[in-house]
């Protein structure tokens, strides 16, 4: 895209979301010349959720046969705090007490969110992926208290949520 000046700033419209925004929003690129003012065509969020998409995409090609896959049933404290117990039947396909472990919500435009695997708050020693507000949130923003949802392990370190 060309450069634009507005209100003595120099910019340009993202190509993918199409909005204008200062040169400082996006990367740097040295194959973009000096007329897109040596920058990427995608700005620096848009980039971001384009290479977490593409992680995604990439991630059973890492994996190519699902580790195993679970049903997460949103009762009050998973649908409120977003904690996730790994029931026994799939608990030696997480990683180890203290490791971090990406987490998936339903597209790759939402990125992953790092937590930890604790082994430590479930009485019989299986994983728990600790609770966070972004997780929470998005439970309640795409299911209703008592849904389910899906957890796919792709690697002892990543899990993704989505419906089934």
């Amino acid at each position: 895209m060309a450069l634009e000046t507005k209100n003595g700033v120099e910019g340009k419209i993202c190509s993918t979301c199409d909005e204008w925004k200062p040169l400082a929003d996006f990367p740097k690129d040295a194959s973009h010349g000096p007329l897109q003012g040596g920058c990427h065509c995608r700005c620096k969020e848009c980039h971001k959720k384009k290479r977490a998409e593409k992680k995604l995409l990439s991630l059973p090609a890492k994996a190519p046969q699902l580790i195993a896959q679970f049903q997460i049933e949103l009762g009050a404290t998973i649908f409120n705090k977003g904690v996730i117990n790994a029931p026994v039947a799939v608990d030696s396909a997480l990683g180890k007490h203290g490791e971090p472990i990406m987490v998936y919500l339903g597209s790759a435009a939402n990125g992953g969110i790092r937590r930890k695997i604790t082994r430590q708050a479930m009485h019989n020693g299986t994983a728990q992926i600790s609770g966070c507000q972004a997780v929470g949130q998005w439970f309640q923003a795409h299911f209703k208290q008592g849904e389910k949802v899906v957890a796919t392990i792709l690697t002892p370190n990543e899990v993704f949520l989505h419906r089934s």
